[in-house]
């Protein structure tokens, strides 16, 4: 597993982070990645943790690992369906989702069930902290739902799918949530992004695969698609630098 450095200026690979045991762990898939100046935080949804990479020195390390605000405590349900592997048991994706907020003191993150946590950067920045020192500052912000994935915007809102309802909910900073759009095209929108006066949305379908269908046929439709809504927000500069 390695995280790579491209300038897509010039098409070369500017850096490449190799990552090995202990912070690569057997289990290990490591997902979604938020920059953070001199820092990268990066998801374990197999080993359930989470990734901090100093972008400077090269050196990585774990946190959170199987922390109750980490873990897959639910079942995923999309489309009013429980997700189910092909061998029949609960599909089940723990800590998968993650966003800095844009003054760069936060990390929210969560399992792809929810709930939404959160824990200050300085924290996570420290590798002389214990794992167990950085787990007693996790806390947990609000109940939330089945998320396929999420974005940040410059005034620290964040936008989470539901994949049950095929619709985008805006999280504010003071917790309250908002439905920005539902449409039945929106099927399993994951890895969304911001840009300046719209919110981008790839529908992954994920949830028409054989692996989430306990081993049924895909259904998924092609071609995939990406949608744009026009929306009068800006991208966070924390993550965009």
């Amino acid at each position: 597993a390695k995280l790579v450095h491209i300038n897509l200026a010039t098409g070369k690979v500017v850096n490449s982070y190799v990552f090995k045991a202990p912070t690569l762990q057997p289990t290990s898939y490591l997902d979604d990645v938020r920059f953070n100046g001199d820092f990268a935080y990066i998801t374990d949804p197999g080993a359930v943790g989470l990734v901090v990479l100093n972008l400077k020195s090269g050196k990585s390390w774990r946190v959170l690992d199987n922390h109750p605000l980490s873990i897959d405590h639910q079942p995923i349900y999309a489309d009013g369906k429980k997700l189910i592997l092909r061998d029949g048991r609960e599909k089940r994706v723990g800590l998968d989702q993650l966003e800095v907020s844009p003054d760069g003191k936060w990390l929210y993150y969560q399992a792809i069930p929810g709930p939404l946590a959160r824990i200050e950067t300085r924290y996570l920045n420290d590798s002389a902290l214990s794992a167990a020192e950085v787990a007693k500052h996790a806390e947990k912000v609000r109940e939330t739902w089945s998320t396929g994935g999420t974005a940040i915007d410059a005034e620290g809102n964040i936008y989470a799918s539901d994949i049950n309802t095929r619709s985008i909910k805006r999280i504010a900073p003071d917790g309250k949530v908002t439905t920005v759009v539902q449409d039945p095209r929106l099927v399993w929108i994951d890895a969304m992004w911001v840009s300046d006066g719209a919110l981008w949305m790839p529908s992954g379908q994920i949830n028409r695969t054989p692996a989430t269908t306990g081993g049924k046929p895909s259904t998924v439709e092609y071609p995939v698609k990406l949608y744009r809504l026009p929306l009068p927000i800006k991208p966070s500069p924390r993550d965009h630098q």
